[in-house]
């Protein structure tokens, strides 16, 4: 094996190493048991093939991961790729999940994407950040964390995804986040 090999999968493996210690302190802080209610949410909508997109070390199961960084859960997926952008052919996807929308800096090129990639009457499940509720409304809550850059109301999420194509849009409000749940139009 080459040099340049043998250092790929030593950098991978402390990457790993330290991203499963991250996870671990993560957990023991508490915060998992909110983004365990969100996996619970997102994973009902994974059926066939499909895309968790911004997975990060939390891939949902059955899902292929997408993420800008190499992460656990993008490592045999799409790690090194934005939902910007994504590698598939058109119409060739059952779902696109996210929990991260907020990390986007283009969020109507973002879901004309996930549009564009997901078959007729496939399912786009979302989870962000409610922009109403007291936590996020000064904008603090949303720039203690590193990833997220905004967050939305509800009517400003509906406008988003109708404006991407999308259709059948429902979205429910539970603690501090906007899920919704909308549909790619038959053809």
């Amino acid at each position: 094996m080459s040099e340049r090999a043998l250092k790929q999968i030593e950098y991978v493996k402390r990457r790993f190493a330290d991203q499963v210690l991250a996870t671990e302190r993560y957990v023991a802080t508490g915060k998992a048991a909110a983004a365990d209610v969100d996996y619970e949410f997102l994973k009902q909508f994974v059926h066939g093939r499909g895309l968790d997109v911004c997975c990060g070390d939390f891939l949902i199961e059955g899902a292929t991961g997408v993420d800008k960084w190499l992460t656990l859960g993008a490592f045999m997926g799409h790690a090194g790729t934005n939902g910007e952008d994504l590698p598939c052919e058109d119409a060739s996807q059952d779902f696109v999940v996210t929990n991260y929308l907020e990390v986007f800096t283009d969020i109507p090129r973002t879901l004309k994407e996930w549009h564009r990639v997901l078959k007729p009457g496939a399912t786009l499940a979302i989870v962000a950040r409610d922009a109403d509720h007291p936590q996020y409304r000064d904008g603090k809550g949303v720039l203690e964390s590193r990833h997220r850059r905004s967050c939305f109301s509800r009517s400003t999420l509906r406008m988003y995804v109708a404006n991407a194509g999308f259709i059948n849009i429902n979205i429910e409000i539970k603690d501090t986040a906007l899920r919704l749940q909308a549909k790619k139009r038959h053809v």
